[in-house]
């Protein structure tokens, strides 16, 4: 029974060890794929980023190219004007020094049509302006746009951040459960083993006891085996002893009394071996 106890103790163990394997390897298993969740979530974040930055970059530099361009076309628009205003003065300057040699209604002729062409130039310079309020504007909501972009993003990543912090803490909270767990189990096995040890104990002292009790019973029973066989034979020789003297006795006595003394010593050996054979049969019922 002591052996059937400490195997299934053992296998007990074995089996708690198993499982403590198999948890183990189960968590490790969901560390790892959280760890390539995350990690996939990361890779996608940074791939995300990056789109915005080359697609910021590559509006940026439209946006440059198109700047470029504008200043460009300003550049040649103010070049034609002020060669289209040099043309303008020379042609004055020329028409006036006609004009002084004219007729009055070819004098007021020209300066009717020169203040169309001043009408003509404020108009031209009204719509260049409109134009530019309209880049302008136009580069405002650029600029806003990016601006917003960029608050969403920092949002974005605040928000990330905090789901990090959530994810460690609740991470920690479970780490610490599970040795919370796995201490109170090692707790339970350790009061187990500890009870069991001392079941062990208590039967290893009770059998101690039964043996030491069993092998005192067993000295008491040779020492009375001994002290019947010591007085077995002080009566045995007290009788042959008394057979001696008696037998000398009866040689002296009537024929009547040795046939008597005889019979008597028959059934005294008779006696004798029923003893005897209930003695034995004692001591095989004691073995």
């Amino acid at each position: 029974e002591e052996e059937k106890r400490q195997q299934e103790v053992a296998e007990a163990e074995t089996r708690r060890k198993a499982a403590e394997e198999t948890e183990k390897q189960r968590l490790a298993e969901e560390k790892w794929q959280h760890e390539e969740a995350e990690s996939e979530k990361n890779r996608k974040e940074v791939e995300q980023a990056e789109k915005q930055r080359l697609e910021q970059e590559t509006r940026q530099q439209e946006e440059a190219a198109a700047e470029m361009q504008r200043k460009a076309a300003e550049e040649a628009e103010k070049h034609h004007m002020e060669e289209a205003d040099k043309r303008r003065k020379e042609a004055e300057t020329t028409e006036a020094q006609f004009l002084k040699k004219s007729k009055p209604e070819e004098a007021e002729a020209e300066k009717k049509r020169k203040e169309a062409e001043a009408k003509e130039k404020q108009c031209l310079e009204e719509e260049k302006r409109q134009q530019e309020e309209a880049v302008a504007e136009s580069k405002r909501q650029e600029a806003e746009e990016v601006e917003k972009q960029r608050l969403e993003e920092e949002k974005r990543q605040q928000e990330v951040a905090e789901a990090e912090t959530r994810r460690k803490a609740a991470e920690e909270t479970e780490k610490q459960r599970l040795a919370e767990e796995k201490w109170q189990h090692e707790e339970a096995e350790s009061e187990k083993n500890r009870k069991e040890v001392e079941q062990a104990e208590k039967q290893r002292l009770e059998q101690e006891t039964r043996q030491q009790e069993e092998a005192a019973a067993e000295m008491q029973r040779k020492a009375a085996e001994e002290a019947e066989k010591h007085h077995m034979e002080e009566a045995d020789k007290r009788r042959k002893e008394a057979e001696t003297t008696e037998a000398q006795f009866l040689k002296k006595s009537k024929p009547e009394e040795a046939e008597a003394e005889k019979k008597r010593k028959e059934a005294e050996a008779k006696e004798k071996q029923c003893l005897e054979e209930e003695k034995r049969q004692q001591e095989e019922a004691v073995a």
